[in-house]
């Protein structure tokens, strides 16, 4: 019989033969490919070690003031929590959207694989990957990246390994701790208290189907990133979890119904993210991040104060954002610092307001022009701490002494206190009611080289032009370098330049590491700070401010503080502090472009929100300094330098530096002034100086 076959076989055409021959050669040679890929991928995948599914890389703890966690150290959020305490809306979801036959596959689904391959071909690129959750999990603990035949096959044959090891459950518990959920949140614990607030055991069909579909693109669908896009991807998911079975029809109608429900900006771990990457840049200085692993940074964050002072802040930008236009929505930033004033130490920082922002500290990266802000920073070198400096003129001045804004015509005056001209005042007259032109005088008379140098004495590092329109702040410089400049000067003796948020380092082998940041003796004399702070604390006793005091509950508490806001309107400071806090206001436009609508936007914006701050800070006690004597005015004719008689045309002078109460009667000799007019008299007594300094080219100053 078996001879017949065989003369069957050779009496079959030669080319039918040589088919059968051709099939089981390639055949052959296909089984040794496979054995000898087999074996060569069980060799690889037996060098990955398993335990690594075991190990949570959480970084180091960064806490707080009061030893709270306000996160972990490498932006990278993680907790580990048991299968059993994971809510099971959170696995339905999760198995429904990534890997609906997870428990019934070996690793590998080749109906999953055979179903993308479909969809790939019917797209013309790949838009599916047939990965089960096993796969996910292996990419996700050993890194591997890219979309090759290589790591194809690792992640298939280490994927087997997996499942023969460990139950369903347990490798399920592991995908749960190591999955990146988007918004620097890596496992389902951290991503449901980053997102919603609440422990992951406690999620709802929807919160379940938001915190799955965010998985397969987290820079896309995380709600942080895009509400519209999350919701979107959500509803899919409650479509897969109905399709499976996993809820029913009037479930699914429910759960598409409700809004998302994750936590309002203010809240949100996002604002923690700016914070450490600074400690984490701060660090470096200290120890190697590596060596802190599992240990604990102290930081000197006030968790409290920063959830106050952010909240403070997006309330005032929220409502103030409904005077834009729609199509600039979002186009209004903001952030704040608080210090302490002899450690240079951060109690409290927020850094951006806007979602889309969230990874850009316009506190410790921008660069923005101060404005009148700056002033008290010029004036540190202006004042004569002798007090003989002589009085000098306020008065329309020709815009080519300054350039700002311009070349020709007058220079505006846009300080908030600015009524009009009013003569020959004294520098501390100038100062305490921002005035512009007398501070271009005062510069161009004692050089503006010393402005330059005693901001770098304050500790201002950003470059600044070397031409008079700097005295008046036009440039651009860090808001964290205005406020440490502004705290040296409540100090007393010595101070720390250059404060962060760190204050010591406990390593997981209780090794104490001290931040090394050394106090310094400050190099401003005592009467300059004297005198600057007597000012400084005058100008919140004027009348325009009253109001904004009363209302956080700071009237006569002897607070100082300065605001301010730079040429067009663009940005608004407030900067107020007292014997041992500071606290820096800062809003403006996004693409710095937009004016603020805001006639006096530093006061009526930003100082509400600093004032607050301070009140909350302090517990509405700030431990000021005494108030200036409030004299009375006297009066003299600016013609003759006389004192005034009922025939003189006279203009009010405050001859006393300190007194906070504005003068109103402005008439002089001759024409009386106003804001566009020249006096005569004014024009034919002044005599512009021989220019000392360079010209300002013209620029505006950029994030």
């Amino acid at each position: 019989m078996k001879h017949r076959k065989i003369l069957q076989f050779r009496t079959w055409p030669k080319w039918v033969r040589f088919l059968a021959f051709l099939t089981l050669f390639c055949g052959f040679i296909a089984v040794l490919a496979v054995a000898a890929v087999t074996i060569r991928y069980a060799k690889v995948a037996s060098a990955y070690d398993l335990e690594a599914l075991n190990e949570m890389k959480v970084g180091a703890r960064v806490a707080g003031k009061n030893d709270d966690t306000i996160g972990r150290l490498f932006v990278k959020s993680q907790e580990f929590v048991a299968y059993d305490d994971v809510s099971p809306n959170l696995i339905n979801a999760i198995v429904a959207t990534e890997d609906s036959r997870f428990f019934s596959h070996g690793g590998i689904d080749l109906r999953g694989i055979a179903r993308a391959a479909v969809a790939n071909a019917k797209a013309g690129r790949i838009r599916q990957g047939g990965s089960t959750i096993t796969q996910q999990l292996v990419r996700h603990v050993y890194g591997l990246r890219g979309r090759n035949y290589d790591r194809k096959m690792r992640e298939v044959f280490v994927s087997n390994r997996i499942e023969r090891r460990y139950s369903k459950e347990e490798i399920l518990q592991r995908y749960l701790n190591h999955i990146y959920l988007g918004s620097g949140f890596y496992g389902v614990a951290s991503a449901s208290k980053g997102y919603f607030g609440k422990s992951v055991s406690n999620l709802s069909v929807s919160e379940a189907a938001l915190l799955a579909s965010v998985i397969k693109l987290p820079a896309v669908f995380s709600p942080f990133v895009s509400e519209e896009d999350a919701t979107a991807a959500r509803n899919r998911s409650l479509v897969r979890m109905f399709q499976c079975d996993f809820i029913n029809r009037e479930q699914l109608v429910a759960a598409r119904e409700e809004p998302l429900g994750i936590l309002p900006e203010h809240l949100r771990f996002r604002e923690a993210n700016l914070a450490l990457q600074a400690v984490k840049k701060e660090l470096a200085d200290i120890a190697d991040p590596d060596a802190v692993e599992n240990g604990v940074v102290h930081t000197t964050v006030d968790t409290h104060l920063q959830e106050f002072a952010t909240k403070a802040l997006a309330d005032r930008v929220s409502d103030y954002q409904e005077l834009f236009p729609a199509e600039m929505e979002d186009a209004l930033e903001g952030g704040v610092v608080v210090l302490e004033n002899e450690s240079g130490n951060i109690l409290a920082h927020v850094g951006s307001i806007q979602s889309r922002n969230q990874f850009f500290d316009r506190i410790l990266q921008a660069r923005r022009p101060a404005g009148t802000a700056f002033l008290p920073i010029s004036y540190s070198a202006l004042l004569d701490p002798n007090k003989t400096a002589p009085k000098v003129l306020d008065a329309p001045l020709n815009n080519g002494s300054a350039m700002v804004g311009g070349t020709k015509g007058i220079l505006g005056e846009w300080g908030e206190s600015f009524d009009q001209y009013e003569g020959m005042i004294s520098p501390e007259y100038a100062l305490l009611n921002s005035k512009l032109s007398a501070t271009v005088r005062l510069s161009n008379r004692a050089g503006v080289h010393r402005v330059l140098a005693t901001s770098r004495t304050l500790g201002i590092d950003s470059p600044l032009r070397p031409y008079v329109a700097t005295a008046l702040g036009e440039s651009s410089i860090r808001p964290i370098e205005l406020a440490q400049a502004y705290a040296t000067l409540a100090c007393e003796g010595t101070y720390r330049r250059n404060g962060g948020f760190i204050d010591y380092v406990l390593t997981a082998d209780n090794d104490y590491l001290k931040s090394p940041r050394p106090l310094e003796r400050i190099e401003l004399s005592a009467e300059t700070r004297h005198d600057l702070r007597q000012i400084l604390v005058a100008r919140m006793d004027l009348p325009e401010y009253r109001s904004h005091l009363a209302e956080a509950g700071l009237m006569n508490r002897g607070l100082a503080g300065f605001s301010g806001s730079s040429y067009g309107q663009r940005d608004a400071w407030f900067i107020g502090f007292d014997r041992e806090i500071t606290c820096l206001v800062w809003l403006g436009s996004s693409r710095g472009e937009e004016a603020l609508l805001a006639t006096d936007p530093g006061k009526d914006l930003a100082m509400p929100v600093g004032l607050a701050i301070l009140a909350e800070a302090t517990d509405g006690e700030p431990k000021g300094w005494d108030r200036p004597r409030q004299p009375g005015p006297k009066v003299r004719c600016l013609v003759s330098g006389g004192l005034a008689t009922e025939e003189c045309f006279t203009r009010a002078e405050n001859l006393t530096v300190f007194s906070a109460s504005r003068l109103t009667n402005q008439l002089a000799c001759g024409e009386s002034p106003n804001r566009s007019a020249q006096p005569n008299y004014l024009l034919a007594q002044e005599k512009e100086p021989e220019a000392i300094m360079p010209r300002a080219p013209l620029v505006r100053g950029t994030d």
